[in-house]
């Protein structure tokens, strides 16, 4: 793997981990009874974290590809950030929705490169 490679895998668990703990807080946080608090706080997590570890995850035998893979990872960062915007401010959700479009983005180029990097044009 290449350096740039390297990193945008740090920064891709950074951002999953981040999203575990953002959803955790909006749970537990949400404007409803303690039972529903603690029920979202721990369940949405929980769910996310399966998901991503079923058909997101590099070691997965279950693993998405190509456009599936993108879409899935967007809909969790979408959640997320939304999430993160109804129980913070605009800001902080929008540089979050900054640093996971970035990623998705680093992600997509790498593979694009990975894939025609035998092809050669003429």
């Amino acid at each position: 793997m290449k350096p740039f490679q390297v990193m945008n895998a740090v920064f891709a668990f950074f951002l999953e981990v981040l999203s575990v703990f953002i959803l955790g807080y909006w749970g537990f946080t949400f404007q409803a009874g303690k039972m529903v608090q603690v029920l979202l706080g721990l369940a949405a997590p929980i769910l996310v974290c399966l998901i991503w570890s079923r058909w997101c995850a590099p070691g997965s035998d279950k693993r998405l590809e190509g456009a599936a893979l993108f879409l899935l990872k967007s809909s969790i960062f979408i959640l997320v950030t939304f999430s993160l915007a109804n129980v913070t401010n605009l800001l902080a959700a929008s540089i979050f929705a900054g640093l996971s479009t970035s990623h998705l983005v680093v992600s997509a180029y790498v593979k694009k490169s990975e894939l025609t990097k035998d092809v050669v044009i003429y």
